[in-house]
């Protein structure tokens, strides 16, 4: 039988192409290593930073030892990978309450080792996703409130618990035997969700009796039995808040309670007894602070009221004009920083207050427009003139006054209008600060009289009279 066979012809070099061949093979490797060594020449040296070496090692999710955001606020770019790929796809209302159960068992996890920020972290990551299991949102709330409650966030942790009950007002029914449940695991926040619940459920007594005398009462009574400083601790955050009065009402409806749990066979009498009995006496001390704190608050706004009222009267009858504008007749809507007076060249703010005499007395600034200069007066009488008052300003020229421009007989004195703001018109030394400040048209700004002192030549030469006293600027 005849067969037929492919062969491959191989071609053979001559030494001639193979030496052009190794030939070109050396051109080109030399003109890598030159393109190599040009490029790192022109390259800036790299040196070894063993600092931003640990930082990025630190930021590494297989070398971290605390979970934290970097210098701009948000976590690297691994752990934003890994959080994506843990809670990505939360789109459909199933993804929203995967995700939100997820972000509560991370919580839980922080939760059982103290790391309390990161738990109610997650929990809100959890509650943000709004999913639609009103269940699982009320407990996102819920374990919420115990982490704010350990970062003695008390108020917040409040606040979530009401949020809980709003997305299961269902717990109501059954309120009792679910807190006393969930409070076996999660005991450290008990006192927050049972004050904000137990209040609300005026048949607490009543319920605990008829439960405890049903087998299922059993759960109660280890309850009782095991977890009694719940509810001590209950009142003991109430007390930390200062709310002495609600937890007497709170120890009140727990002594039912307590006395379920001693009939019942419990042992735990005497603590409970020496525990309320010593919180009680805490309560009935806070309350007692508590009711003269208010007495004492009430005597106090008596009295600023009453100061309010007579300045207030003072004011109007001296047809005084003041910016901004406030009532005379509403010493409720008054408050005295209308007439604080806050400058930087002052330590301590000023204000218009009235003496033994019934007179009132001002802080008063005097202005140099022409030089670019003020002067500072405080407690002025209303009675003084301004000669009086200006007496010791114009004693001794001032260190800016080099050429003795503002010497008494060189000067004169002028107010602003309200009704120009570029409008003077001119006062005298003889008139007393009453007089002035009952001028028509002047506005006393932010509780601060303004007196403005110009040279004789000043005057001439940059204003024009308008009528009587009133000057514009040229």
């Amino acid at each position: 039988m005849a067969s037929s066979a492919c062969e491959s012809v191989k071609k053979v070099c001559t030494d001639e192409e193979r030496a052009e061949l190794v030939k070109k093979l050396d051109e080109d490797l030399d003109e890598f290593i030159e393109g190599l060594a040009k490029k790192s020449a022109k390259e800036q040296p790299h040196t070894f930073d063993f600092d931003e070496w640990c930082r990025q090692l630190d930021e590494h999710p297989c070398f971290m030892n605390e979970l934290k955001p970097g210098a701009d606020g948000e976590y690297s770019e691994a752990i934003q990978a890994l959080q994506a790929l843990k809670y990505e796809g939360c789109q459909t209302s199933e993804d929203r309450i995967e995700g939100a159960r997820e972000h509560k068992k991370e919580g839980n996890k922080h939760f059982k080792y103290g790391k309390y920020r990161w738990a109610r972290d997650a929990y809100t990551n959890g509650i943000k996703l709004m999913c639609k299991d009103r269940r699982l949102n009320s407990e996102l709330f819920a374990n919420r409130a115990a982490a704010q409650k350990h970062l003695s966030n008390l108020r917040s942790a409040i606040r979530d618990c009401v949020f809980a009950r709003k997305f299961d007002p269902s717990n109501q029914k059954v309120l009792l035997f679910r807190l006393f449940s969930f409070v076996s695991s999660f005991i450290s926040f008990s006192p927050l969700i049972l004050v904000c619940f137990l209040r609300d459920f005026p048949y607490f007594p009543l319920f605990a009796r008829s439960y405890c005398a049903t087998p299922k009462g059993s759960l109660f009574n280890i309850y009782l039995s095991f977890n009694f400083h719940a509810i001590i601790r209950c009142a003991e955050c109430l007390l930390e808040l200062g709310y002495g009065r609600q937890c007497l009402e709170w120890i009140d409806s727990s002594e039912a309670g307590l006395n379920i749990s001693h009939n019942s066979g419990s042992e735990q009498k005497p603590v409970w007894h020496d525990c309320m009995k010593k919180l009680r006496q805490n309560a009935e001390k806070c309350a007692i602070r508590e009711e003269r704190d208010q007495r004492k608050a009430a005597r106090e706004l008596e009295m600023d009221l009453a100061a309010k009222s007579r300045l207030l009267s003072s004011l109007e009858s001296r047809h005084l004009h003041f910016r901004p504008r406030f009532s005379f007749r509403n010493p409720s809507m008054f408050e005295w920083s209308f007439l604080e007076v806050r400058l930087p060249q002052i330590h301590e703010h000023q204000s218009v207050y009235i003496d033994e005499d019934g007179n009132l007395r001002w802080p008063l600034l005097i202005q140099y427009p022409q030089a670019g200069q003020t002067d500072f007066i405080t407690d002025c009488s209303e009675n003084n003139t301004l000669d009086e008052l200006l007496e010791e300003v114009l004693k001794q020229p001032a260190g800016w006054d080099m050429e003795l421009k503002f010497r008494r007989d060189n000067i004169r004195l002028f107010v602003s209008l309200d009704t120009d703001e570029e409008c003077v018109e001119e006062v005298d030394f003889a008139d007393t600060l009453r007089e002035i400040l009952s001028t028509k048209d002047f506005v006393i700004i932010q509780g601060l009289p303004v007196i403005q002192i110009y040279s004789k030549d000043y005057m001439k030469t940059r204003f024009s009279l308008m009528a009587g006293k009133k000057y514009k600027p040229k």
